[in-house]
């Protein structure tokens, strides 16, 4: 009688993994980004900070992800803008409120504060990306190559966080903001207004501004 022999772990062939595709890989930054969260909440002292700090990286680099790479494919594959739009703002908003948090300790005031209402922020904008009919539903449903657009995804992550390098300044796209620096601590933005010139331009006035003016 021949007896089967058992192959080792060693010897068995290895099944070749799936690329994940755009939608899959986006989900696990979320779900990465939800467990980070309910770690914070148990936490202390430089642990906390550290939580907090990977956070607001974490959800840096997916917003980079998303604008420069999946937010342009759907709007290609003519997913519902509006939805698209939403996302944007509520990315911006976000940045914002990550720049609150990044570099401050949690012994400042509102510090936790901050990163709850972070959190609430981020389960919406969440709920609102993978529930039935939104974005990832109709991104799955639209004529985009997500495989190739995980393999997109993932290489461009890779590139923003080799060597624990911090990503890049987030660009504020709807806001009406122009500056808002990295890692500041506290908030300061420069916001785009209109000059009392450009306005009376626009009108077509050749009035002149009130103030000191040459040869009078």
């Amino acid at each position: 009688m021949t007896r089967k022999v058992k192959k080792s772990a060693a010897h068995r062939p290895t099944r070749s993994r799936t690329p994940q595709d755009a939608v899959a890989l986006l989900k696990a930054d979320h779900r990465l980004v939800a467990q980070l969260f309910r770690r914070f909440e148990s936490a202390s002292g430089q642990t906390k900070r550290q939580l907090a700090e990977r956070i607001c990286t974490e959800l840096t680099v997916h917003t980079i992800l998303e604008e420069e790479l999946f937010y342009p494919a759907c709007r290609r594959a003519r997913v519902e803008s509006d939805r698209l739009d939403e996302a944007q703002v509520e990315h911006d908003s976000l940045k914002v409120m990550i720049a609150g948090i990044e570099g401050q300790s949690p012994q400042q005031p509102f510090y936790d504060a901050k990163v709850k209402v972070l959190c609430e922020y981020v389960t919406h904008h969440v709920r609102e990306e993978e529930k039935p009919g939104g974005l990832f539903t109709q991104a799955r449903r639209a004529s985009i190559d997500l495989k190739a657009l995980g393999e997109q995804l993932k290489s461009r992550k890779q590139f923003l966080t080799q060597g624990g390098a911090r990503p890049p300044a987030p660009k504020i796209r709807s806001l009406g903001i122009a500056e808002l620096p990295q890692g500041a601590g506290q908030i300061r933005v420069v916001r785009i207004r209109e000059t009392e010139r450009t306005r009376r331009a626009a009108a077509g006035s050749d009035e002149r501004e009130p103030g000191v003016h040459p040869g009078t």
